[in-house]
């Protein structure tokens, strides 16, 4: 049975994220956003950060208009990683979305935190 609320979309882009350490130290990795939802994120990557971390990310995509790159920051919350038994191949992290923004190269197009939509750009 399916116990998501959202409708995930499968990807294979290209991301930065970071997060902090328990010292304070800050972590910084790159991976592959597998999937995307309202709700979270699956991102596939060589070390996932541990569980309870706060991570941030950036990843860029281009936009249906070919001139046109979108830019999404975010903020999410891991709730689980699944570390790989194999040397050569790539390890992941489930995560919670705490906030985004995207962006185009002009102005931000939609903001959400903690569920709450804010959109920027009211035509």
């Amino acid at each position: 049975m399916e116990r998501r609320q959202h409708k995930r979309y499968d990807l294979q882009t290209p991301l930065s994220f970071s997060w902090k350490s328990a010292r304070g130290v800050r972590y910084r990795r790159e991976g592959l956003l597998r999937n995307i939802s309202g709700g979270g994120v699956f991102v596939a990557t060589r070390e996932a950060p541990p569980v309870g971390s706060e991570v941030r990310f950036c990843v860029s995509v281009r936009s249906l208009l070919a001139w046109s790159r979108l830019v999404l920051h975010g903020t999410v919350s891991v709730v689980r990683a699944d570390p790989t038994l194999r040397a050569d191949a790539l390890s992941g992290f489930g995560a919670v979305m705490k906030s985004y923004t995207l962006r185009n190269e002009n102005e931000v197009v939609e903001k959400k935190v903690l569920g709450k939509v804010y959109l920027e750009n009211k035509r």
